[in-house]
C-alpha cells in the first residue's frame, strides 16, 4: 500500500486545534517489522510520548505486524504531519538502535481521515483495534500485546 504525492493532497489544508484524526501509515516495505514485540513496542511509547507531552490525546491505536492504525485528537498549536513525522522518526530513531539491520522502519507518507462527528469515533476505535482478530493473529484482543483504546 505505497501513499503516493500525498503530500500534494495536504497543500492548502489546515491542522485544525482539537481535531480527530485516524491515522494509519506502513513499514518499509511492507515488511513485517513488529511482528517482533519489541519493535512494536517502541512505536506505542513513542505514541505515548506524544501524548504526554501535550501534543495529542490517542483514543486508540494498534500496531499491526507492517503498519500502524492511530486514532487520536491534535492539541492546540500542533500540525498533524509534523505530530506524525515525530512519532514515525523517534520510533524509526530508536528501532534502528536496537535493530542495527533495520535501515528503514517506515513508508514516506501516511493516510489521514480527520473526524467531523463525534458519534463514529467509538465505532472506529472499536474497529481499530480489532484489526489483530480480523487478521487472524489471536483469538481475543487481549491476546494482542500492542493496542490500547481508551475507557
Amino acid at each position: 500500500m505505497k501513499i503516493r504525492h500525498n503530500h500534494s493532497l495536504r497543500k492548502g489544508r489546515r491542522c485544525i486545534d482539537w481535531q480527530i484524526y485516524l491515522v494509519t501509515t506502513c513499514c518499509f516495505d511492507r515488511k513485517e517489522l513488529f511482528k517482533d514485540v519489541v519493535a512494536g513496542q517502541i512505536v506505542a511509547n513513542e505514541i505515548r510520548r506524544s501524548d504526554l507531552s501535550g501534543t495529542t490525546h490517542t483514543i486508540a491505536f494498534v500496531v499491526m505486524p507492517d503498519h500502524l492504525h492511530w486514532l487520536f485528537q491534535l492539541q492546540i498549536g500542533q500540525s498533524l504531519s509534523r505530530v506524525v513525522g515525530i512519532v514515525k522518526g523517534r520510533s524509526a530513531f530508536y528501532i534502528g538502535k536496537k535493530f542495527p539491520y533495520v535501515k528503514k522502519a517506515w513508508q514516506r507518507g501516511y493516510h489521514d481521515r480527520a473526524f467531523r462527528r463525534m458519534e463514529s469515533i467509538k465505532a472506529t476505535a472499536d474497529y481499530v483495534i480489532a484489526n489483530p482478530l480480523r487478521a487472524g493473529l489471536v483469538s481475543r484482543i487481549s491476546d494482542y500485546p500492542l493496542w490500547y483504546q481508551e475507557n
